[in-house]
């Protein structure tokens, strides 16, 4: 079986998943931003935060007001 075969082929460019960006609803986003909370001194409004492969975001999104700046690459 095609893994195009159970998603919709417009989420592919080719064989490449192009994936279904998150909604800051999501329990992947809020399960992510609570276990980064959940780490000692990982949140500081004197650092800045640097995301790889952020996709759309949502994740940074949530945890910017803990930190001087962030910057996403998608």
């Amino acid at each position: 079986m095609s893994n195009t075969s159970r998603v919709d082929t417009t989420m592919f460019d080719g064989e490449h998943y192009l994936g279904k960006p998150a909604d800051f609803t999501d329990v992947i986003i809020s399960r992510r931003v609570n276990l980064v909370n959940q780490i000692p001194d990982f949140t500081n409004s004197n650092l800045e935060l640097l995301e790889i492969g952020c996709g759309n975001g949502a994740s940074m999104f949530l945890l910017s007001d803990k930190f001087k700046s962030c910057f996403g690459v998608k």
